[in-house]
């Protein structure tokens, strides 16, 4: 079996970029999910979205 090595983490997420900026706005409640106002969505089922930044 071969070894692994983690040598970082990295996240980005719809709340921000960064695995502290994402895990304290997740910790306060904070949600990545709104209307999506980038495209016209009103014949979609859902116009709620979450975009990475």
């Amino acid at each position: 079996m071969r070894r692994v090595v983690l040598t970082g983490l990295g996240l980005v997420s719809p709340v921000g970029c960064g695995v502290e900026a994402t895990w304290s706005r997740i910790l306060a409640g904070e949600s990545g999910a709104r209307r999506i106002e980038e495209f016209d969505a009103s014949d979609l089922a859902c116009q709620i979205g979450c975009f990475i930044p």
